[in-house]
């Protein structure tokens, strides 16, 4: 039984991880499109 303890905290700290990663660039990609998005707009 512990074995699958430790197994599934494991594996819920990889989620968390990678959760984590995805938040982040999706972050980035929206930062990244709304100053584009602003310059577009102020050179238009």
């Amino acid at each position: 039984a512990n074995i699958y303890f430790i197994f599934a905290i494991k594996f819920i700290n990889q989620i968390l991880k990678h959760t984590h990663f995805i938040l982040s660039f999706v972050l980035k990609i929206i930062v990244s499109n709304k100053t584009y998005l602003n310059f577009s707009g102020g050179n238009l």
